[in-house]
């Protein structure tokens, strides 16, 4: 044992078979058990179902990838204030086996293992199927103990500031990093098109969209009937001759616009945002960044596919004031 807090996982083991997408899904919240400070936080995990499976036989052995969502509290030696951090840790490659806990199909135990940047961590639960309406759904509930801890990053509430809070995992030289993970509800989600704009021998690279406060969202209404959506836009001027051929990394500027309490549309500007576009191993890109405005500081997640669609999701830090100020998302 590393002696690190332990992390309880409780949600739901579902099918998800929609936009050509299929695959068994394991989403839900965690926290550190036994800690009352620990709040919930999202996660899931997803292993895709080959063609030759019948997807509706649930639970089924095999190999998950996904994210959980992993706040913070750092200190800040310079201030009495205390900042909440928010990011997302990547994890692939998580093995889980279910065996059946008795004889009529409807409990099962789990094991598991995995790897993230805080370390290699084994799974044990339970699984119960919900027998309501013939859903096919179970409920988890599962322990993560990590056995070999990385040194560089702990995993634990509080840090100091001089600790190195960037994301320490890397994939080798040679092998590019799977797609961001697309969170389907509950992170504040902007999706649009990359553009280019002539201007003279230099391009404006544009991002063009709609935002909301999840994909669901979007995906629910996407062309804003319903105005549930709110447009955006951010664009960076290359300062050199520039083709086009690839997205441009490094700093934009832009706008966002929302509804207020008496339902007048206000604009919201941001001058700092900082995109990076990584390729990933399905031949198009990753997206991660960071930006500001008059609501926080936060950082970016996302994706840009082949046609030029990008998803991109906001995680806001929270600064914890006194009087625990939050900040509304």
């Amino acid at each position: 044992s590393t002696g690190a807090p332990t992390p309880l996982l409780v949600g739901t083991l579902l099918l998800y078979d929609r936009d050509g997408i299929r695959c068994h899904k394991i989403c839900g919240t965690w926290k550190f058990e036994g800690s009352p400070e620990s709040e919930s936080q999202n996660f899931e995990l997803t292993r895709m179902i080959p063609s030759n499976e019948d997807s509706n036989e649930l639970p089924k052995n095999g190999i998950f990838n996904g994210s959980f969502v992993y706040q913070y509290q750092v200190d800040v030696k310079t201030s009495k204030k205390k900042l909440k951090m928010t990011t997302v840790i990547k994890e692939e490659n998580v093995d889980i086996i279910f065996t059946k806990a008795g004889t009529d199909n409807t409990s099962f135990y789990i094991e598991g293992k995995g790897s993230n940047q805080f370390g290699t961590f084994e799974l044990t639960g339970t699984a119960e199927k919900k027998l309501q309406n013939d859903d096919p759904s179970l409920t988890i509930r599962m322990q993560k103990n990590y056995t070999k801890a990385n040194n560089e990053v702990q995993m634990q509430s509080r840090i100091s500031i001089s600790h190195n809070l960037t994301d320490t995992s890397k994939s080798s030289q040679n092998e590019l990093p799977p797609p961001s993970i697309h969170f389907s509800s509950g992170v504040i989600c902007l999706r649009g098109k990359i553009s280019w704009q002539s201007a003279g021998m230099r391009k404006i690279q544009l991002i063009q969209g709609v935002w909301s406060t999840g994909l669901d969202n979007i995906l629910m209404d996407p062309d804003n009937v319903n105005g549930i959506c709110h447009e955006f836009e951010y664009q960076q001027r290359s300062g050199f001759e520039y083709d086009g051929s690839t997205p441009l990394s490094g700093r934009y500027t832009g706008w966002f616009r929302m509804k207020s309490d008496n339902d007048k549309v206000t604009e919201i500007h941001e001058n700092y945002i900082f995109l990076n576009f990584e390729k990933n191993r399905d031949g198009f890109y990753n997206v991660d960044g960071k930006g500001g405005n008059e609501f926080g500081q936060y950082t970016i997640s996302g994706t840009l596919s082949a046609d030029n669609e990008i998803t991109l999701f906001r995680h806001y830090c929270q600064e914890d004031k006194d009087n625990t100020e939050s900040i509304d998302q």
